[in-house]
């Protein structure tokens, strides 16, 4: 990711701010995003890194001081970019959603409560094979959990990605707002 940023800061004078998203988005945001719900078992000190290079990169593409607050550049300048953090929740909430759906017996079963006015989820030890609290799926089904249950029980995985990410953008608004990146 630093790589990119030097080289984003090589090509500024050469490109316009389209081209630079694009670039960023091909070389820097696709790092970040890779498999970002393995990073909800990140330190915070860690997932605090990554966001403070995606904003520095951001930074460099929109020609900002480094005293530019976080909040003015994701809900001015680059408020179609999720931060570090909302990429990770989205990305554990849409691993979660597809597993309900998957057949794939590597992944753990995930199951709907038996409750029919709630939406929640859980896991089921099938095969013997224990889940421990602090297992990605785990995590990502205590998120699922605390969804708005309309976004839960929607069953077109393109409408629940829509709904998805409109709900982690506003949220994130919030946290950063507040300067929390990985509350």
């Amino acid at each position: 990711v630093a790589q990119g940023i030097n080289a984003l800061r090589f090509l500024r004078t050469n490109l316009s701010t389209h081209a630079l998203l694009n670039f960023f988005h091909a070389h820097i945001q696709s790092q970040i995003s890779y498999c970002a719900f393995a990073l909800l078992r990140c330190r915070t000190m860690d997932i605090e890194r990554l966001q403070r290079l995606q904003s520095k990169a951001l930074r460099v593409i929109f020609n900002l001081s480094d005293s530019h607050s976080s909040f003015e550049l994701f809900t001015n300048e680059a408020k179609e970019i999720m931060c570090v953090c909302g990429l990770i929740y989205y990305s554990a909430l849409m691993m979660v959603k597809k597993s309900l759906f998957c057949t794939d017996d590597s992944l753990p079963i995930i199951r709907k409560l038996r409750s029919t006015r709630q939406f929640n989820l859980a896991l089921s030890s099938g095969n013997n094979k224990k889940i421990k609290v602090n297992d990605i799926t785990h995590i990502g089904c205590r998120l699922f959990n605390e969804l708005p249950n309309d976004i839960k029980k929607e069953n077109n995985i393109s409408l629940f990605k829509n709904q998805l990410n409109k709900f982690i953008t506003e949220r994130n608004k919030s946290l950063i707002k507040h300067g929390q990146f990985t509350s």
